[in-house]
């Protein structure tokens, strides 16, 4: 009989605050209509979600702020097989060269995450054929009944978000990105309760200025349990 003890690490993850917060006049309040502090709520816990979504990709990881995935230790750096001094191309074998680099460190492909010009960028490209761009795509893309393209990349889903950065630097080229491909499975949220969302015309000076505030927070953390079966591709052009 074989035998091998498993190994277990600890993820350790501590609440961390966010917030968001709106002072508004008593008189939109009771003369708006639709009622002006619903919208208000409904924006503040989308823009609390769009800063959760930053966070969980490229947080520093302090005290205060979460460690997104890109800063996370030991994620699997992949560099796209074009390098150049002001920006790298992301490659047709890119592709499956990044989901063997996940498939190396035990992981299983599940999913792509980029911005949705870079997704763009891809499903377009064509085979220079004797003229410049007027060849065959050189990117799987599979058309449903309806003409849409649908968003996978080597069979595998993309999701696409603004808030995948559009500004990494590389030599003289500022407006880089990333892409990451890989078990985001693995990722975790840790969350203390619900979006907490409250307002009051008594707190401060609100009752003097005869304002409401509203304020929502947000107690979270986040980590990675297996760091490598995400794979990282850094400072790629975005045409």
């Amino acid at each position: 009989r074989i035998t091998q003890n498993a190994a277990f690490g600890a993820l350790l993850l501590r609440a961390k605050k966010l917030a968001s917060f709106q002072k508004i006049s008593r008189e939109l309040i009771l003369f708006s209509a639709p009622a002006v502090e619903t919208i208000i709520r409904s924006t503040m816990a989308q823009q609390i979600a769009l800063k959760e979504d930053f966070t969980w990709l490229e947080g520093a990881g302090t005290q205060a702020t979460p460690m997104g995935i890109i800063t996370t230790p030991s994620v699997t750096a992949y560099t796209a097989t074009t390098v150049a001094a002001n920006g790298n191309t992301f490659e047709v074998q890119d592709v499956q060269l990044m989901v063997a680099e996940v498939g190396e460190n035990n992981g299983i492909m599940e999913s792509w995450i980029m911005r949705p010009q870079m997704h763009g960028v891809l499903v377009t490209r064509r085979a220079n054929q004797g003229t410049a761009n007027a060849g065959e795509f050189m990117f799987d893309v599979v058309r449903s009944v309806d003409g849409k393209v649908p968003s996978l990349l080597g069979g595998y889903p993309v999701y696409t978000t603004t808030q995948v950065s559009g500004t990494r630097v590389k030599g003289t080229g500022a407006t880089l990105s990333y892409i990451l491909g890989g078990m985001f499975s693995q990722c975790v949220i840790g969350r203390a309760g619900t979006l907490e969302i409250r307002a009051s015309d008594v707190a401060g000076t609100s009752f003097e200025q005869d304002e409401v505030w509203i304020r929502g927070i947000s107690r979270v953390d986040f980590g990675v349990k297996i760091p490598a079966a995400i794979c990282f591709s850094d400072n790629l052009l975005q045409s």
